[in-house]
């Protein structure tokens, strides 16, 4: 009896040990699948603007796949207030929504939309037309979210606003722009994305479609930080109207004339900081 009490136990230590050996190969097996799906973007280093290629491949086919760009950078406080402007964004895929978390804020966000240049601005400061919004208090983070689906179209202007906290020079932001895309029959998808108001920054870009998983870097570069300090605003029109008078300290050394440009006539003069003025606040150069 005791002998058929030790077989026993045999028996299930060895059955212990395949099941541990078939979850093994499984564990193998899934990490390989995950492993398996790529994501390329063309080009990955662009300037704000441009048309970016995601392709991605190895995921489920006929699946959907939610792509996820997210990007921080910082702003820069002016008279305690932080600003970020959004010109000519354009959403074509009306199945993307996107979070924006502002750190070092009051909770007074809010966004303000201008669909087409004769049209008015809709102030937006509470949860309403797919928006949400909360606020931190512990750390001083306001985020708005909007959903899916989000209505497509070239968005002339989206201005978020807040007050800072005092004592802060600058405010940190955290974008996160999400877009579902449907996979072929063998697995891939490929997807155009229209830059145009996407702030510059590095984006983690990931992919998954629930199985798999794939992740790629994307830098997005200002085509008129004539300043070099990592901005487009006011002041890059001030350093153009100045390198064209002739200032002295505001010459090539100092400042990024490459792309001062801004009209594209060939000349750097006061026209084109004018142009830049009108593009800040969402309007065309005349």
């Amino acid at each position: 009896m005791k002998g058929m009490k030790k077989k026993g136990r045999g028996r299930g230590n060895v059955g212990k040990m395949e099941e541990m050996a078939i979850a093994a190969i499984i564990l193998i097996a899934f990490v390989g699948t995950v492993s398996a799906a790529t994501l390329t973007l063309t080009p990955d280093t662009a300037v704000s603007g441009a048309f970016v290629t995601i392709e991605g491949a190895g995921f489920t086919p006929n699946a959907p796949v939610i792509i996820e760009s997210t990007t921080t950078c910082k702003k820069p406080v002016v008279e305690g207030k932080c600003e970020c402007c959004l010109a000519k964004f354009n959403i074509s895929n009306e199945e993307t929504s996107f979070s924006l978390s502002v750190r070092e804020v009051k909770g007074n966000v809010k966004i303000s939309v201008k669909r087409s240049w004769w049209a008015p601005y809709w102030t937006i400061d509470h949860n309403m037309m797919g928006f949400a919004f909360s606020y931190d208090p512990s750390t001083h983070t306001s985020t708005v979210t909007r959903g899916m689906p989000t209505p497509t179209g070239v968005y002339e202007v989206i201005d978020v606003i807040g007050n800072a906290v005092e004592g802060a020079s600058t405010v940190t932001m955290t974008t996160t722009v999400t877009r579902k895309v449907m996979t072929d029959a063998s697995g891939g998808f490929k997807e155009v994305i229209d830059t145009h108001g996407i702030p510059a920054g590095t984006y983690t870009i990931n992919a998954t479609d629930g199985v798999v998983y794939a992740e790629a870097m994307q830098t997005m570069y200002l085509d008129a930080d004539v300043s070099k300090d990592g901005y487009v605003g006011v002041y890059d029109c001030v350093c153009i109207a100045r390198y064209a008078l002739g200032v002295p300290g505001y010459d090539e050394t100092t400042l990024n004339i490459d792309v001062a440009d801004i009209n594209g006539d060939g000349i750097v003069d006061l026209r084109d900081a004018r142009c830049l003025a009108r593009q800040l606040i969402g309007l065309s150069c005349p």
